[in-house]
């Protein structure tokens, strides 16, 4: 080592000790001596000291393998899962009720509109109901001696990203007698619905008006999205709720994983069709 470097290189002296007196008198500091055939040499007399400059360099260190693990199905995981966790009553419990408080939620946003009337002598009497998911009534308008059946509509405009807004038409029902009084549906309706149109409406309306033999008529009608979507959140509540009692029973059980492990084998299939359609070369 000469002023803090490590050098390397060869020199040709008689004796170990005479190859180590010339290093030091040119300040050089030994760290070993070996002979020409690369063995370290003490006895023998011809010796050859390293001494010459030589490049350090640290090869970088291959990251360890990871072993390769085989993807899970999802077959595997529900076996898995079910060998490993005992099931959670409370908790679906929870699951079940926020589903249908869900539903009920958006049923009363968009609530069911059903009107009727029932002839009495010379008069009809008419009521507007609106029903949460057709069920649980939330307002209801009773209207005597009703002579018409009309409409109050209203523009309304709909914001969409990176497209132009999109303007369509709502309408309401609004029932009156002769004497200005008159009732309304506060829910408005676009032109999807489900059930008769407020078109349709108004022409059976007409119908039964001016026919005494027909005692009762009525007639209801709904956003088709919003109930969409009500409908779903209360089907999943109400399953959830008729599957929490087959959770007690093992034969309960097995049916629900055995239908469970049928719908996980069929997503496993799809999705190595859709791994070798998506394979170079397919």
């Amino acid at each position: 080592m000469r002023n803090g470097q490590e050098v390397q290189a060869d020199i040709t002296a008689g004796s170990k000790d005479e190859a180590l007196d010339l290093l030091r008198a040119q300040n050089i500091l030994v760290s070993s001596i070996s002979d020409s055939g690369g063995r370290e040499s003490r006895d023998e007399p011809a010796a050859t000291a390293s001494f010459g400059a030589r490049e350090s360099r640290r090869q970088p260190r291959p990251p360890p393998a990871s072993p390769a693990v085989s993807a899970e199905s999802a077959v595997e995981r529900l076996r898995r899962a079910r060998a490993t966790e005992k099931p959670h009553r409370v908790r679906g419990v929870f699951i079940a009720t926020a589903f249908l408080l869900g539903a009920l939620g958006m049923g009363y946003a968009a609530p069911v509109v059903v009107v009727r009337c029932d002839r009495a002598s010379e008069s009809v009497a008419c009521t507007i109901s609106e029903r949460d998911l057709g069920i649980v009534a939330v307002r209801q308008q009773r209207l005597e001696h009703t002579t018409t059946f009309s409409t109050e509509t209203q523009t309304s405009t709909s914001r969409q990203i990176n497209k132009p807004d999109r303007t369509y038409l709502q309408s309401r029902i609004v029932l009156s007698d002769g004497e200005g009084h008159s009732i309304r549906s506060t829910t408005w309706t676009s032109e999807g619905v489900l059930g008769s149109s407020v078109d349709s409406m108004r022409g059976r309306f007409e119908q039964f008006l001016h026919d005494p033999s027909v005692g009762r008529w009525w007639a209801w009608q709904v956003d088709w999205v919003p109930m969409l979507f009500a409908g779903l959140l209360g089907g999943l509540g109400l399953l959830m709720f008729a599957l929490l009692p087959l959770s007690f029973s093992r034969r309960g059980s097995d049916l629900v994983y055995a239908g469970a492990e049928t719908l996980a084998a069929f997503a496993d299939v799809m999705k190595e069709r859709n791994r070798r359609s998506n394979r170079p070369g397919s």
